[in-house]
């Protein structure tokens, strides 16, 4: 007859003093012992779970270098204005593709940009890409090529191996027009502020550039941009990997009146890279969409 689960003598108990008694589960004895004996029979306690001690201090020690990777990164790319949009210079994220919604010329991984062509010089001068979108049109600087993103319009040139990823495609420069993030405010210098260290990062990411390293400010102060009172704020990167870039952020009221547009402009620092001075062409030659020009 088989015996009933219960306390029974431990059967295997060999020192002095009265033996514990053991819980036989119907089939076998477990590991359940109990003191003093000849109390009555009990459901046993369930099976011990294994201590999580190792691995709750696992997480916590994990959750602590986190924290103090976060707040590195914030220091670096935030708190201290170091850090920027790192993708394509100009634009976004990622070689090819637009950054946050345009590619931009420093380029890191991005989406594709739909409809990439080359844009044919207009006469002797560059050719100009009209953002029906945003309203605006904009110089096309000779051998550049144009692109339609969601948001606008991006513009680059020369393209190269990323030097953090040589699988990726960046670009000497960039340029990209975009509406204003939803939210932002209506003062250009204040969104312009908020949005440099952005262009830097997204524009140079640490996996096309090894990340920004530093930077420093060239320039910050109103400038008009389609006869519209706008500011830019420039800034010379240092990256991880080279080359080092100039990234620059201006915002401006749409011609249309309502809505703040952000123009990013991002150049390496490099013999085959466009001139910083250019950058400034671009900007005064930005127009309300209203004239001749190629509608991209």
């Amino acid at each position: 007859m088989t015996t009933p689960p219960g306390w029974h003598p431990d059967p295997g108990h060999t020192g002095p003093g009265p033996a514990p008694e053991r819980w036989w589960d119907g089939s076998a004895w477990t590991a359940h012992t109990r003191f003093p004996a000849g109390l009555p029979p009990q459901v046993p306690p369930p099976p011990e779970r294994p201590s999580r001690g190792p691995l709750v201090a696992a997480v916590i020690a994990a959750a602590v270098v986190v924290t103090a990777l976060v707040a590195g990164t914030l220091l670096l790319l935030g708190g201290s204005g170091e850090a920027g949009d790192r993708a394509r210079p100009g634009g976004g994220t990622g070689a090819d593709k637009n950054p946050g919604g345009d590619p931009t010329e420093d380029g890191t991984p991005g989406e594709g940009p739909e409809d990439s062509e080359d844009v044919p010089p207009d006469g002797d001068g560059p050719g100009t890409a009209v953002d029906r979108t945003n309203g605006v049109s904009v110089p096309v600087p000779e051998g550049w090529s144009q692109a339609r993103t969601d948001t606008g319009i991006w513009l680059s040139s020369g393209s190269y191996p990323c030097p953090g990823d040589t699988s990726l495609g960046c670009v000497r420069g960039g340029v990209s027009v975009r509406p204003a993030d939803p939210g932002a405010g209506t003062d250009p210098e204040a969104v312009a502020e908020a949005d440099i260290a952005r262009n830097a990062e997204e524009s140079y990411d640490a996996k096309a550039y090894g990340g920004v390293a530093g930077h420093q400010v060239v320039s910050s102060g109103e400038v008009t941009v389609a006869g519209q009172r706008g500011h830019r704020i420039r800034w010379r990167i240092d990256n991880r990997l080279e080359p080092d870039a100039y990234v620059e952020s201006v915002v401006f009221p749409a011609p249309d009146g309502g809505r703040l547009l952000v123009m990013r402009l991002g150049f390496d620092v490099h013999a085959d890279a466009p001139s910083p001075a250019e950058m400034d062409r671009i900007v005064s030659g930005v127009r309300a969409a209203d004239g001749p020009g190629m509608e991209v």
